[in-house]
């Protein structure tokens, strides 16, 4: 993986300015000089805005979360922090910058992290019971908050028995915010295309630990009931007894 400015090398080619300077970080373009949006080279506190990098705060509005500072995105044309968007708002999704996940209407703006199938920011559902250990045989069974269902998913024990999936208003997502939190009180050295990336240093062990808890929330209703002898495989094991 090519680096971006900012970032850790060991040689010019790791770097996608092409420049590992002595301190072994990968070399940006410095203030006031001209930059290429596309390629977007200009060193890790600067962004390229009019062909010119730039000081994030002297762009004032925004038309891309690159514009803003790390712990926060574009939304109309404002920078605003992430998770903090109330309930009924609707995020501008034209500029969205993922955290990769699977998980339905998972959304990093939402202050709930979670918005409905129209795109606007609710309160997240969450089970009516305790789910994670007690199997379900149809969708129904996993009844929401909401008056929805999650899905009732069978798993991979012998006999397949079936778990229903977390919904986001549910505990296990206290953590995934915990988690998403401590990324952005620490990733404002980071390149601004590395802002949620293991690549950045300053942040490498808390996206590798909340990208684990994600891919655990998605599968865990497959992990339920293994052998304890197979715990070790589980790629996070925050909640099995």
């Amino acid at each position: 993986t090519v680096g971006n400015p900012g970032e850790t090398c060991t040689n010019s080619l790791e770097c996608s300015s092409g420049v590992c300077n002595s301190t072994y970080l990968c070399e940006g373009i410095l203030e006031g000089a001209a930059c290429d949006h596309v390629s977007d080279l200009c060193a890790s506190n600067l962004v390229c805005y009019s062909g010119i990098c730039s000081k994030k705060s002297s762009i004032g509005n925004c038309s891309s979360n690159y514009h803003c500072d790390n712990d926060k995105f574009c939304h109309y044309g404002q920078c605003r922090p992430y998770i903090s968007l109330e309930n009924g708002s609707y995020p501008d999704i034209s500029g969205v910058l993922p955290i990769i996940s699977t998980i339905p209407n998972f959304n990093i703006e939402c202050s709930s992290m979670w918005r409905d199938n129209l795109g606007f920011c609710k309160q997240a559902p969450r089970s009516l019971k305790d789910y994670s250990k007690k199997p379900c045989n149809f969708d129904s069974d996993c009844r929401l908050s909401d008056n929805t269902t999650s899905q009732c998913l069978c798993g991979l024990t012998p006999n397949g028995t079936r778990y229903c999936t977390r919904s986001v208003g549910d505990p296990i997502f206290d953590g995934i915010r915990m988690k998403f939190e401590h990324i952005l009180k620490r990733n404002g050295a980071c390149h601004p295309l590395s802002r949620f990336s293991a690549s950045c240093a300053e942040i490498a062990p808390h996206v590798i630990e909340l990208e684990q808890l994600l891919r655990f929330v998605e599968v865990s209703p497959l992990l339920q009931g293994l052998p304890g002898c197979l715990r070790p495989m589980l790629p996070y094991d925050p909640v099995f007894d």
